[in-house]
């Protein structure tokens, strides 16, 4: 006798394999739930059922993602929500809504006012690059070489043009985006 009553207060769980109390695996169905198993049209309270999964192990089969505006209203319309728990969520919704289209369009704009000054640099880059390719590949074969002095010279004007120009256009100033660094050599960029 002391096993058959062991074997009512305990109980298997089939998802983690673990032997719990029987309270662990009561679960209360929802309405349309209860109506289904009871197999009637609709009911006026919802059951409890012994599951065979842990309370535990049920938490984690649980809907992560929030419930739709639709869900929600299918589920009030049906009684497995309570109607002002329903109407409270249903108003949180249309908020979030909101604060998300205003955040996608802020971003939008900001993108927008961004991608002048991205391709800009862009630009800027790839013309120091060509001088420091240069400067490099001089210097490379031949340490010694004529032009070494002014290849140098001419890397680091980009490089300071380019930074004094990116500094202006972040500050406001409009530039054209295919600007091109060896007009600012001889008078410099303050001088434009």
């Amino acid at each position: 006798m002391p096993d058959q009553k062991s074997k009512d207060v305990q109980k298997v769980c089939t998802m983690c394999g673990e032997t719990k109390p029987r309270e662990e695996f009561k679960r209360v169905l929802t309405k349309r739930q209860s109506a289904s198993l009871l197999r009637r049209a609709s009911v006026r309270s919802p059951i409890s059922v012994i599951s065979s999964r842990c309370k535990k192990c049920w938490q984690q089969t649980k809907r992560k993602a929030p419930l739709t505006i639709k869900q929600i209203k299918n589920k009030k319309a049906s009684g497995d929500l309570h109607a002002v728990v329903a109407d409270i969520m249903l108003t949180q919704r249309k908020q979030n809504a909101n604060l998300i289209k205003k955040r996608v369009m802020t971003e939008y704009w900001e993108k927008k006012k961004a991608e002048p000054i991205k391709r800009l640099t862009q630009n800027l880059q790839q013309q120091v690059a060509k001088y420091a390719n240069r400067y490099h590949a001089t210097k490379s074969k031949d340490p010694h070489h004529a032009l070494l002095r002014q290849h140098r010279e001419n890397y680091e004007m980009a490089k300071r043009a380019r930074d004094e120009l990116l500094s202006r256009a972040k500050a406001g100033e409009v530039f054209d985006i295919n600007v091109p660094l060896a007009q600012f050599f001889k008078k410099g960029v303050s001088d434009v």
